[in-house]
């Protein structure tokens, strides 16, 4: 199992990440900008995570991620990206909605939840139907008009 760690700095970690992966190079106000938090915020979360083992930093210099924070931070942002694609494809809720409730959903919920729905995810995205009605229409249908559409009606 990987390091526990706060919400709060999950966020910082998974920050991180998502800047990495764009600009190869992560300074303090790239994050600062990125979540909209001060810069002495900023520091003491690199802080805490370079005790951690997470981040290596020099004062004033970049921030590297180490192979734990890789790992660590690549899955706190996979399963953000899970969770988005869930609200999003699956709950056809609008981009930005499901972008900040992902963001509460990924800290209030356990990990074998989350687990479970990283699964579910995949599952509906792999696993075919055949012959049979295209349930996740007929649900975003059911949604919108609190009923079964004709094709999925009990007999």
């Amino acid at each position: 199992m990987g390091l526990k760690l706060s919400s709060h700095i999950e966020d910082y970690l998974e920050t991180i990440i998502m800047l990495h992966r764009k600009n190869r190079v992560v300074r303090a106000r790239d994050i600062s900008r990125r979540m909209g938090v001060s810069m002495p915020s900023v520091c003491a979360a690199i802080k805490v995570l370079s005790k951690k083992g997470l981040v290596n930093h020099e004062k004033y210099g970049y921030i590297e991620l180490t192979k734990q924070g890789k790992i660590s931070g690549g899955r706190i942002y996979d399963s953000h990206k899970i969770l988005i694609k869930f609200l999003k494809e699956i709950l056809n809720t609008d981009s930005r909605t499901a972008e900040k409730d992902a963001c509460k959903i990924e800290h209030g919920i356990s990990g074998n939840t989350i687990k479970r729905l990283i699964a579910f995810v995949k599952f509906v995205e792999t696993c075919p139907h055949p012959g049979g009605p295209d349930w996740l229409k007929s649900f975003n249908y059911f949604y919108k008009y609190g009923k079964r559409p004709k094709r999925c009606r009990r007999k």
